[in-house]
């Protein structure tokens, strides 16, 4: 681990302290670890991990906290990936060297930045990433669980190959593992919810999403209140609905319950908080499975990644991170 002097890990501690080091060091080695046993040696040339055996050029730990990354003065980074190799066409992008070169910290390549409190995306990268943005993904805990939390954030980056996946899974949920067991592990308050509108976006859900609070969809809303009539009592919150001369059919959200309709059938609803339990059958994606009594169904035509999306979106909506 380098002598030199790192920022401040969280309020009131200096991470050039011999204890804050230590966990430094031994956050990077877990992290090396995954990397270095991974099956797909390929890996490693997109993953440069900071403060463990490979220590980082002094310009390149200036770049890394330059305003490109808008870093906060009480975060340290842990790693950075190369998402663009990661989600190339054939999987991983030839390269020449492991280490990503001060000189590729510029919007025409599309990274990740780990750090000590959350995961910053530099575009282009996953779809929804604008070019040269910069969007931030705090860690956060799953009722479920820190390996789900490290699943959710993989599904907000977008869609990439399953082994691609399975790797950023693993890596982030040792990043999540590593600060929890070290005492450092910094979470979003659930207690401030976010927005279903903000997170559908990150989900890439918004263009099959309908708000109450937009005018043009006023209409719509007021025949659902029909089709479902359980609504009258609620407070909708997003519609995934779609209308028909034969009346509309989709996925409500409320304050209170989850609702769906398939056309030509009654609908369906449960509790909100029985959608933390939600996943999709392994028999058909688009069924969508609390518990045995409790099915749903998103519409046939949408993509995987849309149903993957909305399954996410409402877990997140039912533990209460959402409103």
């Amino acid at each position: 681990m380098s002598a030199r002097t790192m920022s401040r890990v969280t309020e009131g501690t200096d991470s050039s302290s011999p204890s804050a080091r230590a966990q430094f060091y031994c956050l990077a080695s877990d992290l090396e670890a995954v990397v270095a046993r991974w099956p797909d040696p390929r890996i490693v040339r997109a993953v440069e991990i900071f403060g463990g055996a490979h220590v980082p050029r002094a310009g390149q730990r200036g770049q890394a906290r330059s305003r490109l990354w808008q870093l906060r003065t009480d975060e340290t980074p842990l790693a950075l990936i190369d998402l663009g190799a990661l989600t190339a066409s054939d999987g991983m992008r030839a390269t020449t060297s492991r280490v990503p070169r001060p000189d590729v910290f510029r919007s025409q390549r599309s990274l990740a930045l780990v750090t000590d409190a959350r995961l910053v995306v530099r575009g282009p990268g996953a779809e929804h990433i604008v070019r040269g943005a910069v969007r931030d993904y705090p860690w956060y805990a799953d009722t479920r669980g820190l390996m789900h939390s490290a699943r959710a954030l993989v599904t907000t980056l977008g869609a990439v190959k399953p082994h691609v996946a399975s790797f950023l899974e693993k890596f982030l949920h040792t990043v999540l593992n590593s600060l929890d067991e070290l005492g450092m592990l910094r979470i979003r308050a659930l207690a401030t919810p976010g927005t279903l509108r903000d997170r559908a976006y990150d989900l890439r859900l918004a263009r099959i999403m309908k708000l109450p609070s937009v005018p043009r969809f006023a209409r719509h809303f007021e025949s659902l209140r029909v089709t479902f009539p359980e609504l009258r009592d609620e407070r909708v919150l997003a519609g995934f609905t779609y209308g028909t001369v034969a009346g509309p059919y989709g996925l409500v959200l409320t304050d209170r319950r989850l609702h769906s309709k398939v056309l030509g059938q009654p609908p369906r609803t449960m509790p909100r908080e029985h959608a933390r339990a939600l996943r999709q059958s392994d028999i058909d994606v688009h069924r969508l499975i609390a518990n045995q009594t409790e099915v749903h169904d998103a519409p046939e035509y949408w993509r995987l990644r849309d149903v993957q999306g909305f399954t996410q979106l409402a877990r997140e909506w039912a533990s209460g991170a959402l409103e």
